[in-house]
């Protein structure tokens, strides 16, 4: 076949599947070979050359051709795991950001997927603070990439999630030696600052928890089946947290900023968690905040070291010296060492 006869061949099979796609079960075999000028044996052979490649084609009896778009009925194309990854990833990847903004290269991933599983299609746009949910099973919230984990772990627990069974999970607490056996009702997954979250009903509790996927050394999905609370709302659940922890006492903070650092702390902070901010003369940021007082809370106010001080309550005051302390005595401890010892 010389150059211009492939070319005329390859265009031919382009325009006979973009033909299919855009006019389902209109062009039969004959119709199609009097389009293209073809006899109806071109036709059949094109059209087998064309599933040899992975597109799926297929007619009804006295209907005309069209594409097979089920993924799940294409044979050999997409393992277990791979279909997977494409239900969850456009909600992984569908990131949103302040103002309502999403990052082109993600709404054109969106668009591809969409293409090939058109029932999973996500909304265009949606607001920095709004949940984006997969067939109302799995969420993804932020932009921040999770950390790697273990795969056959993940799907496990998206399993879980898919088809609302009891998951059974090893799980590491903060500060124990050894993961304890917890059952859980598994909800949701959360991306929140470069890890991901198991959301759901813990038996142990009985009652809502979060649980960090880095902290999961086992999960095992069992085949008794839950039923969803239709009661259960993940934003209201999300909203008394600072960002994904909502363990500790709720308390009422106020803190003020330093000129130095006033301008990143007002891009920082939870806007739902503001109960007053004031903008001080000299560049200072006060504010006040209604939040669960615990590790995640203390991280953030940390990170601006001499730039922040919280003022009231005295007792989480006492606490955030108490641990600055702590990290003074380490570095005496460090500097105190004789030379050469470390």
């Amino acid at each position: 076949m010389s150059a211009s006869q492939t070319i005329r061949f390859a265009s031919r099979l382009f325009d006979l599947v973009n033909l299919i796609v855009t006019n389902p079960k209109l062009y039969t075999a004959p119709r199609l070979a009097e389009h293209f000028h073809v006899s109806v044996r071109t036709i059949r052979r094109d059209i087998r050359l064309i599933e040899d490649l992975g597109i799926r084609i297929e007619s009804e009896p006295g209907g005309g051709y069209f594409i097979m778009r089920d993924l799940q009925r294409i044979p050999g194309i997409l393992t277990e795991d791979e279909r997977a990854v494409l239900d969850i990833m456009p909600a992984l990847l569908h990131a949103s950001l302040p103002h309502g903004r999403v990052h082109p290269l993600v709404d054109t991933y969106r668009r591809a997927v969409e293409k090939l599983l058109p029932e999973k299609s996500l909304p265009a746009r949606q607001v920095a603070d709004e949940s984006i949910s997969t067939e109302g099973r799995i969420i993804a919230d932020l932009s921040r990439s999770p950390h790697q984990t273990d795969d056959r772990l993940l799907f496990e627990i998206l399993f879980a999630i898919r088809t609302c069974r009891l998951l059974e999970m090893d799980y590491v607490k903060i500060g124990a030696s050894a993961p304890e056996t917890r059952m859980v009702n598994p909800y949701y997954l959360v991306p929140w600052h470069n890890s991901l979250y198991l959301i759901g009903y813990c038996h142990l509790r009985q009652a809502f928890r979060t649980f960090k996927i880095l902290r999961i050394r086992r999960a095992k999905c069992l085949a008794q089946t839950f039923e969803r609370d239709a009661r259960f709302s993940l934003g209201e659940f999300l909203k008394s947290a600072w960002g994904i922890d909502r363990s500790g006492p709720r308390v009422e903070v106020h803190v003020r900023f330093a000129p130095l650092v006033a301008h990143y702390a007002q891009e920082d902070v939870r806007r739902h968690s503001i109960l007053r901010e004031v903008y001080l003369a000299d560049g200072s940021y006060e504010v006040w905040f209604r939040v669960h007082w615990n590790w995640e809370f203390l991280r953030f106010v940390l990170q601006y070291g001499s730039g922040v001080e919280v003022l009231e309550p005295l007792e989480v005051r006492d606490q955030v010296r108490e641990e600055i302390l702590r990290m003074s005595g380490l570095y005496k401890k460090i500097d105190e060492a004789p030379q050469g010892v470390t």
